[in-house]
Protein backbone atom coordinates (compact mmCIF):
# COMPACT_ATOMS: atom_id res chain seq x y z
CA UNK A 1 0.00 0.00 0.00
CA UNK A 2 2.77 2.44 0.89
CA UNK A 3 4.67 1.68 -2.32
CA UNK A 4 1.55 2.34 -4.38
CA UNK A 5 1.08 5.71 -2.65
CA UNK A 6 4.66 6.68 -3.49
CA UNK A 7 4.24 5.71 -7.12
CA UNK A 8 1.06 7.75 -7.45
CA UNK A 9 2.65 10.91 -6.01
CA UNK A 10 4.24 12.93 -8.78
CA UNK A 11 6.28 15.84 -7.59
CA UNK A 12 7.98 18.37 -9.81
CA UNK A 13 11.01 20.34 -8.72
CA UNK A 14 12.21 23.51 -10.35
CA UNK A 15 15.72 24.79 -10.02
CA UNK A 16 18.24 27.23 -11.38
CA UNK A 17 22.03 27.22 -11.52
CA UNK A 18 24.40 30.15 -11.55
CA UNK A 19 27.53 29.76 -13.69
CA UNK A 20 30.11 32.45 -13.02
CA UNK A 21 33.34 33.48 -14.72
CA UNK A 22 35.64 34.70 -11.96
CA UNK A 23 38.92 36.62 -12.30
CA UNK A 24 42.14 35.55 -10.59
CA UNK A 25 41.44 38.24 -7.97
CA UNK A 26 38.00 36.81 -7.21
CA UNK A 27 35.83 39.27 -9.13
CA UNK A 28 32.86 37.98 -11.09
CA UNK A 29 33.44 39.12 -14.67
CA UNK A 30 30.42 37.46 -16.26
CA UNK A 31 27.68 35.01 -15.37
CA UNK A 32 24.70 33.16 -16.77
CA UNK A 33 21.74 31.56 -15.06
CA UNK A 34 20.39 28.31 -16.48
CA UNK A 35 17.66 25.91 -15.58
CA UNK A 36 18.79 22.94 -13.53
CA UNK A 37 18.55 20.50 -16.42
CA UNK A 38 21.16 22.30 -18.58
CA UNK A 39 24.50 20.51 -18.79
CA UNK A 40 27.22 22.44 -16.94
CA UNK A 41 29.60 22.00 -19.88
CA UNK A 42 27.21 23.83 -22.19
CA UNK A 43 27.09 26.78 -19.80
CA UNK A 44 30.88 26.90 -19.51
CA UNK A 45 31.21 26.80 -23.31
CA UNK A 46 28.79 29.71 -23.60
CA UNK A 47 30.73 31.76 -21.04
CA UNK A 48 34.07 31.06 -22.73
CA UNK A 49 32.73 31.88 -26.20
CA UNK A 50 31.25 35.16 -24.97
CA UNK A 51 34.53 36.16 -23.29
CA UNK A 52 37.28 35.24 -25.75
CA UNK A 53 39.07 38.51 -24.94
CA UNK A 54 39.95 37.16 -21.46
CA UNK A 55 43.26 35.31 -21.36
CA UNK A 56 43.97 32.23 -19.27
CA UNK A 57 47.24 32.87 -17.43
CA UNK A 58 47.31 29.48 -15.65
CA UNK A 59 48.25 26.94 -18.30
Amino acid sequence: MIEQDLIEQKETYFGLKLHALVSMKGFITNFIITTANVDDRAAVFELVEANKHIKNTRR
